[in-house]
């Protein structure tokens, strides 16, 4: 078996690529093999350091690349950016949602107040003060989807 460290990927010794066989494909053993295909299908970096090879520390996440100069995973200012603003953007479509469930709970808890229609220890007070907890989440995490927060509050079934 040979293992290119350009292309991260292993080919057989027996096949004929032609040119496309990377030119740093190099045999390895049935060992390395095992390790290698372990390492590169779980994000880490199989390179070459001082003539062997070294697997690296698993990639931390999606934003990061392999720095072939350092033989480190490096994150860019402008990936770092971007994974501020996913997480931003997957912040508020979460609080979005929670919108959506507290506004079903709050019209259902709205409902038993004004038709006084309360099941087992339920009591007007109860559901009341009920309500005001899911209507001041409500707002809170509406907060975050207008951009006014940017911590989702926690819920109140939480």
């Amino acid at each position: 078996m040979l293992f290119s460290e350009t292309t991260q990927a292993f080919y057989d010794k027996n096949a004929n690529y032609g040119s496309n066989m990377p030119a740093d494909a190099e045999e390895i053993t049935g060992d390395e093999y095992a390790q290698f295909y372990a390492a590169v299908n779980s994000a880490r970096r199989v390179y070459k350091s001082a003539s062997a090879f070294v697997i690296s520390i698993p990639q931390p996440d999606k934003y990061y690349t392999w720095d072939e100069n350092t033989s480190s995973w490096k994150i860019t200012a402008a990936m770092s950016q971007q994974r501020d603003n996913d997480a931003a953007s997957a912040l508020k479509q979460t609080a979005s949602s929670e919108v959506t469930r507290s506004s079903t709970l709050i019209s259902i808890l709205s409902d038993k107040v004004e038709l006084q229609d309360f099941s087992g220890a339920e009591t007007s007070d109860s559901v009341t003060a009920t309500l005001t907890i899911w209507k001041k989440y409500r707002i809170d995490c509406n907060s975050v989807v207008t951009g006014s927060a940017t911590e989702l509050p926690m819920a109140p079934d939480a």
